[in-house]
């Protein structure tokens, strides 16, 4: 009865060190995940860094041209100097395609600063995650460490308690008296 206790702990030790096993392999497939979409992001995050970086440029001449011109009667002076309706209207729609297009450049650095934030954060959020994914692989592994070094003592226990359930049963083979026949 106790060899039989003894194999089935071994039996629920051994299921522990399978489930442990593919708890390890469950974490080294979420760490080499996360360096896949660490590695994407990254690149994902230094195309937008260079994007910004023409888009700065351009925004950043356009705040030097505004800034050199600060008059801001250059604008009415610029409209009120047409010799006519029409050159007028050409003066208006000039100076709508560059307050337009000084929109649509704000835009852009705004929008391109928003993904550049947000990846950022998915890439932070991914590093954490793989970090967790390592202190979690290396504990799973020590703990099977430990569960093979029990599974191997409990075999070893079971072995030993079978081998004298055997050495009895041969002892009381042997001493039992066998009929003989006349």
């Amino acid at each position: 009865q106790q060899y039989a206790l003894a194999v089935d702990q071994c039996g629920a030790v051994q299921k522990q060190v399978d489930d442990t096993v593919l708890a390890i392999e469950k974490n080294r497939k979420a760490v080499a995940d996360a360096d896949l979409q660490i590695s994407r992001l990254e690149g994902e995050l230094e195309g937008l860094k260079t994007d910004f970086d023409g888009t700065y440029r351009l925004y950043c001449q356009r705040m030097r041209a505004l800034y050199v011109s600060q008059n801001h009667t250059a604008w009415v002076t610029f409209l009120l100097e047409s010799d006519g309706a029409a050159n007028f209207l050409i003066r208006m729609q000039m100076l709508d395609a560059v307050t337009s297009h000084d929109a649509k450049l704000l835009e852009q650095f705004n929008a391109q600063m928003d993904d550049i934030v947000s990846t950022k954060e998915s890439l932070d959020a991914q590093k954490i995650y793989l970090q967790q994914n390592q202190t979690e692989l290396v504990q799973n592994e020590t703990k099977l460490k430990e569960q093979r070094a029990v599974l191997l003592e409990m075999q070893d226990s079971v072995r030993a308690q079978q081998i004298t359930v055997e050495e009895i049963l041969v002892f009381f083979s042997s001493t039992i008296i066998k009929p003989t026949t006349l």
